[in-house]
């Protein structure tokens, strides 16, 4: 029981007994008025209408919280996934960046094989599944023992990360701070120097 309504029960207690002990002394004296009595009646009747009403609200509150879900982890989870998104594209962008990743593996599906390996390397070694996670927020199915990180929670993690990451891609694409023409531009660049490359030595052993 909360605070609030303990002391609203003393209240309740208190009234009655000096109800009890008001109607005992109107019977033997004039010490209390008939209005008096009833002003004290309709205050204890009040009072335990506000109670009964604050006892349903607290159970309909509680029961609610078991059939509902914990908005604050499911919320944190997801900014997490986002957070990790981010951290991820920015990460390997540095890869996909480098003019050996852009010469021989870009546009060649590559990227998404390889941030699901990373990033399922990097959760098995912290231990972190989201899924998981996500699953805590429900009390329902958290009511069913849910263990620590697993493996094929981990591995969903990996794929949701991985699919976060290609939706940051798409969205700095859109906002111009990545460039997919550019990548193919000099993707394009990087292999026909490549293939340039040995048939300008012959010419130049000859001369």
């Amino acid at each position: 029981m909360s605070a609030p309504r303990s002391i609203l029960f003393l209240v309740v207690l208190f009234l009655s007994a000096t109800l009890s002990h008001a109607q005992t002394t109107a019977s033997d004296s004039t010490t209390l008025s008939p209005e008096s009595v009833r002003a004290l009646q309709t205050t204890l009747s009040n009072l335990q209408e506000s109670l009964d009403a604050q006892t349903q609200s607290a159970s309909g509150t509680s029961s609610s919280a078991r059939s509902g879900m914990d908005r604050t982890q499911v919320i944190n989870v997801l900014f997490l996934v986002l957070a990790l998104s981010l951290v991820f594209e920015s990460a390997m962008s540095v890869l996909f960046d480098w003019r050996l990743f852009i010469r021989y593996f870009e546009g060649r599906g590559v990227k998404t094989p390889l941030i699901i390996a990373v990033a399922f390397l990097v959760f098995l070694n912290y231990d972190l599944d989201i899924v998981a996670e996500l699953l805590r927020g429900f009390p329902e199915i958290q009511a069913q023992n849910i263990g620590g990180p697993t493996l094929p929670g981990q591995l969903l993690t990996a794929l949701l990360i991985a699919g976060g990451s290609g939706g940051v891609f798409r969205i700095f694409a859109r906002l111009g701070i990545r460039s997919p023409e550019e990548r193919n531009r000099k993707a394009r660049k990087e292999r026909a120097s490549m293939t340039e490359g040995p048939e300008e030595s012959p010419s130049g052993a000859d001369s």
